[in-house]
């Protein structure tokens, strides 16, 4: 990633984070205090992830898309708190999964306290979210919220039917990660337009906008997993391959060139010498041009979603949902 890349992007979320600086501190103090426990290991394992970083992207779509239409109240800090948990829930999960040993550049809380640990402490979590969801007394968001978090939990099953099983499909790629990453940010965005009392068509503009960014979250997110020059990825390149998971790269490359069947294969069985097979691989990606033909796919959707960003007003809040679209695609350049 570029120094100037990297400056516009911090440039972006500082504008945001400082619109919405009440609300992010109000959210940072709702998580501390609803993770107390008798228990004092949830709240070290849950902070130790939950205070790691990350820009809570999700809850900020909530705040957005609240304020975009209207509410002025704390009910969205609230609904933030519960994603934020659901959203931390899943990474708890997904780290025992994978086997991963660090999270957001540190230890991940698997490696430091062990997977049952992890496994409970996610489960807590996700209870915790659920009482967010009744305490707000509206059937409709717990509606949204308890089918993301169902579907988000189908979406992982899938994707572990389908470790290391290079028939995958483009099509079931993308059920898979529409599952796991689109459906919560979805559901962040559809929250606030609930919470807004918005009108159903402005509800269902800002469920697309959020399944559309999260889905391209998550595509540049997969490449980033290459290790694509001047990127700067928040885990170790070659995790989605250690952890068996068949990637839009992948596929393309074995649709285009499936010759390298043989060569993906040693990556993806833990071959005697993983760095060399995987800059092989690497190098194959790149030479076939790969990660431009998903760039296309991605530019696709980067239109689709701002066409969406077309009926709403000009606001304030509407140049931060194009800004947040505009860093989710420029993480990859």
């Amino acid at each position: 990633m570029t120094v100037k890349l990297k400056q516009k992007i911090d440039t972006i979320f500082t504008d945001i984070h400082n619109t919405f600086y009440d609300d992010i501190q109000s959210l940072n103090a709702l998580i501390i205090d609803r993770l107390e426990s008798p228990v004092p290991l949830i709240q070290q394992v849950a902070c130790h992830l939950i205070q790691a970083g990350g820009k809570r992207i999700r809850p900020l779509l909530t705040f957005i898309s609240a304020k975009m239409h209207g509410y002025r109240g704390d009910r969205p800090v609230h609904m933030g708190a519960c994603i934020e948990f659901i959203h931390t829930a899943t990474l708890l999960h997904d780290d025992v999964i994978d086997d991963s040993v660090k999270r957001r550049g540190l230890r991940s809380a698997n490696d430091l306290w062990g997977n049952k640990t992890s496994i409970l402490v996610g489960d807590f979590l996700f209870s915790k979210a659920f009482e967010f969801m009744v305490a707000d007394k509206n059937p409709e968001i717990m509606k949204v919220l308890s089918k993301a978090a169902s579907v988000i939990a189908s979406g992982e099953v899938l994707q572990l039917s389908k470790e290391k099983d290079l028939s995958l499909t483009e099509k079931e790629y993308f059920s898979i990660i529409e599952s796991k990453t689109s459906a919560l940010f979805s559901a962040a965005s559809e929250v606030g337009t609930l919470i807004a009392d918005a009108s159903e068509k402005d509800r269902k503009i800002m469920a697309d906008y959020g399944h559309k960014i999260g889905t391209l979250f998550q595509i540049t997110d997969d490449i980033l997993d290459f290790g694509l020059p001047k990127s700067t990825p928040g885990k170790n390149v070659g995790d989605d391959i250690k952890g068996g998971r068949i990637t839009l790269p992948i596929i393309y490359l074995l649709k285009k060139k499936p010759a390298y069947k043989t060569l993906i294969e040693d990556c993806y069985n833990d071959c005697k010498d993983f760095e060399l097979s995987f800059k092989k691989l690497q190098d194959a990606l790149v030479e076939h041009s790969i990660f431009k033909e998903i760039e296309t796919v991605i530019e696709s959707i980067y239109n689709s979603c701002c066409s969406l960003l077309t009926a709403m007003p000009d606001t304030q809040e509407k140049k931060f949902l194009q800004e947040l679209l505009s860093f989710t695609i420029h993480r990859i350049k």
